[in-house]
């Protein structure tokens, strides 16, 4: 599985995304300590958008990686690894 960077903008950048609404997002992220924690989970709006980094209770700049699963029931689902 290969693994990118995790973008600035708390999203995954255009070139890697597709337009797909109402698709099931879940992120999990490692921390610095090496710890694995649930981050959050929800569906991309109608322009295929989710921010997947904002979170209430987390300071983004301690997230050493993110796993996030895509699943579209039409498309299929997929992994992405992205590490600071």
């Amino acid at each position: 599985m290969r693994s990118h960077k995790i973008p600035a903008r708390n999203q995954i950048p255009a070139r890697k995304r597709k337009i797909l609404p109402k698709t099931y997002i879940k992120v999990y992220r490692e921390m610095e300590d090496g710890s694995v924690e649930f981050h959050k989970d929800g569906y991309t709006d109608s322009r295929g958008a989710f921010d997947d980094l904002s979170h209430t209770g987390e300071n983004p700049s301690r997230i050493r990686r993110l796993a996030i699963l895509t699943s579209h029931p039409e498309k299929g689902a997929r992994t992405l690894i992205l590490d600071r």
